[in-house]
């Protein structure tokens, strides 16, 4: 093996690894993202995705004509963005409840903030990227680390009053480290460097458009990716349970906050979201006739429940932790089948 090699990795997918940084580190993420959004290599890289079919055109502009109108809002969005951190067991638990999410319409009172920029501290998920189509070489497996919304002026008749969704994927030294490994070859240390320093620290990965009184999105390249933008509405809705999530706000020191204002950057502390410890929930041995009518305990799966809410007049699913039911004397019957005995 010659120097600035590395082994082989025909045919073998090679997935670029995310290291999330800390909280406290998430404005400076956003400020690094927002300050490099609109210059021109990003907008030639975005222009090249779109031109590819990777990201979406916008109906009457060109590929790039498409890229500098997309970056532009979002430097807007994210300028404004409400800062998430979303800790491993929380991906987790929204992924895992994403999977049977009913549908229901959103409408602006189901998002926790106008704007906002979700960074989840493991993937919401991974897909496989074509490699360059000869088979001679493998392909990246990339996960989705971050979401973004906000509003749009991007829009159709049919749908004027809109979200704008994006999906973000690591880039720098994680994604030259991958591309390395897939190539077979190590970027020279001045490519790699003017990689870094000139590109945003994520990269675009998808878009969706969803149209407030909707149940599904409506446009966009995301929506093949069901799992994220699923995953996305869980955490909006188990965020208004406080049972089940606790939220912490790191609080940013002064003069990063009048850097920020500065910049006209939003200057909100991070929301951490994290699963709160489960406490033993003596209402679920409550059940139907009385706990006498019960011969054992069984756990019950995790499973969403509608809920209505009176003041807004809708429905709303509510997520239920899974948990214990019955008799606390009973035993625990782990069988699918309960039965029941009626007096």
């Amino acid at each position: 093996m010659n120097e600035g090699e590395l082994p082989c990795t025909a045919g073998a997918f090679i997935e670029i690894e995310w290291k999330p940084p800390a909280p406290r580190e998430v404005p400076q993420l956003r400020a690094t993202m927002v300050e490099r959004m609109v210059s021109e290599p990003e907008i030639d890289r975005v222009g090249d995705m779109v031109e590819r079919g990777r990201i979406a055109r916008i109906r009457g502009l060109g590929a790039f004509g498409s890229a500098r109108l997309l970056l532009t809002e979002e430097h807007r969005r994210l300028a404004s963005a409400a800062l998430y951190y979303v800790s491993a067991d929380m991906t987790r638990l929204a992924v895992a409840a994403s999977h049977s999410l009913p549908p229901f319409n959103i409408e602006p009172e189901d998002v926790p903030a106008p704007a906002g920029f979700m960074l989840f501290e493991e993937p919401v998920c991974h897909y496989d990227a074509d490699g360059d189509g000869d088979g001679d070489i493998g392909a990246l497996r990339v996960p989705t680390v971050a979401i973004s919304w906000g509003s749009t002026k991007i829009g159709y008749e049919s749908h004027p009053d809109a979200l704008w969704i994006t999906l973000w994927k690591p880039a720098g030294q994680a994604l030259l480290d991958a591309v390395d490994r897939v190539n077979g070859q190590i970027t020279p240390a001045d490519q790699r460097d003017w990689f870094v320093r000139g590109y945003t620290p994520l990269m675009w990965e998808s878009e969706a458009m969803w149209p407030f009184g909707a149940d599904k999105a409506v446009f966009g390249s995301a929506l093949s990716l069901g799992t994220p933008l699923d995953a996305l509405r869980a955490a909006w809705l188990l965020m208004q349970q406080p049972k089940i999530i606790e939220s912490t706000d790191v609080e940013r020191p002064r003069a990063e906050r009048k850097r920020d204002a500065r910049q006209g950057l939003s200057t909100s502390p991070v929301r951490i979201l994290e699963l709160r410890r489960a406490a033993p929930d003596r209402d679920a041995a409550a059940a139907q006739g009385g706990p006498g009518d019960y011969t054992c305990r069984w756990l019950v799966s995790g499973h969403w429940r509608q809920h209505w809410y009176p003041k807004r007049q809708v429905h709303r699913p509510v997520w239920i932790a899974p948990h214990l039911k019955g008799p606390e004397d009973k035993p625990l019957r782990t069988t699918e089948t309960v039965h029941l005995w009626k007096k």
